[in-house]
């Protein structure tokens, strides 16, 4: 029978498509459980108890949500080697294995950005990261993950083609849903949002002075033949290495983009990010009224943090009217299925039972200036 780390080899080389940061938290998972699961040959006769007390060992070692990690990864890692026939049984012995409940003092503490109404909107962390952004592509980068609420690849994917503003007073927004399984059939592969008609100005702002970029590298490169050959080699490069930029016409067509026009990788979002996070802590850590009090590094307040600033905001901008409408009107917006436990869990809290209908396009109050 094939050994774990070649059936791991295979698992990896057949998830195309996958982000680098899943890339590397699922070989960090799967590094873990060659510790524990390495030495054993004979997957087809586990028996249930060596699995517990496999298991057991790993919550004692690690802790209860790396237990919980390793079962869902080598329940799906045996999975697919079942299906293709990498081994020569056809149960899967992970599935008898249940979660565990992490304790309360092993959950990861979620950090916050300040609420709406805990500081003026011009003083507010983001709106304060918004204004040290040095670029267009920065400042929407920050602009489109408050005002989606998406998960970051969600928010990178977007292109100008997605926000419709056919009704100006009621533009909508188009996002993919990242999380979609290939069987899933009870979410759309697309989700739409309404846009704040204020923040739809700030963003075509922005997109002007990308234009400008646009324009001004165009000239450039037309005079300058090194230049020229420059700009074309990395064109090229997309085209031909690229997976979401399988054409170099696509260029300019993402909302965030790098200064070439491309659409930028999530370490570079990160890199920017972080840049723009030090250079508001610079300046703000000494503020007489309302210093920044985050530190110089945005530990815990990365891109999932303004996925639970909308959540929240969503959910205080109905204060106590909140219903459960509305709480399923926060899970189709965040891309979240209909009565998911994990938007309770992490993002918000919903303890309203009372069934009012909801208005899917209320404004919420994101209590930010932009």
């Amino acid at each position: 029978m094939m050994c774990l780390d070649n059936i791991v080899q295979k698992f990896m080389d057949k998830r195309v498509g996958m982000s680098p940061l899943t890339y590397r938290e699922d070989k960090a998972i799967f590094k873990l459980a060659q510790d524990y699961f390495g030495h054993i040959s004979d997957w087809g006769q586990l028996h249930p108890n060596t699995l517990d007390d496999i298991f057991e060992k790993i919550a004692k070692d690690k802790s209860v949500d790396r237990r919980n990690r390793v079962k869902k990864k080598m329940q799906q890692l045996i999975d697919f080697a079942i299906r293709y026939q990498l081994v020569d049984f056809t149960n899967n012995p992970f599935h008898q294995v249940k979660l565990q409940s992490v304790p309360k003092h092993q959950k990861r503490d979620k950090k916050h950005f300040e609420s709406s109404n805990d500081v003026p909107r011009e003083h507010h962390t983001i709106t304060r990261l918004y204004e040290m952004a040095k670029t267009p592509q920065q400042k929407l980068l920050i602009l489109m993950a408050t005002i989606t609420g998406g998960r970051i690849n969600e928010v990178l994917d977007l292109k100008w083609s997605d926000i419709n503003v056919k009704n100006p007073q009621e533009p909508l927004l188009k996002m993919k849903n990242s999380k979609l399984k290939m069987n899933d059939e009870c979410m759309d592969r697309h989700r739409l949002m309404d846009i704040n008609p204020q923040f739809l100005e700030k963003i075509y702002e922005q997109k002007q002075l990308v234009d400008k970029r646009m324009t001004k590298l165009k000239e450039q490169y037309l005079k300058d033949r090194s230049y020229r050959e420059y700009f074309e080699s990395k064109e090229t490069e997309v085209a031909h290495t690229s997976k979401s930029d399988k054409r170099a016409d696509m260029k300019w067509q993402w909302v965030i983009t790098t200064k070439y026009g491309d659409k930028p990788c999530y370490s570079t979002a990160l890199m920017w990010y972080h840049k723009i996070w030090h250079d508001t802590y610079m300046k703000y850590k000494d503020h007489q009224e309302y210093p920044f009090l985050h530190g110089s590094k945005p530990q815990g307040l990365t891109f999932h943090a303004y996925r639970r600033y909308y959540a929240n905001s969503y959910r205080d901008s109905f204060g106590e009217n909140y219903t459960k409408a509305h709480h399923d009107g926060l899970q189709l917006r965040i891309g979240h299925k209909i009565g998911s436990q994990v938007t309770d869990d992490f993002y918000t809290d919903w303890q309203n039972s009372q069934l009012l209908k909801a208005k899917m396009n209320s404004k919420i109050n994101l209590g930010v200036d932009f």
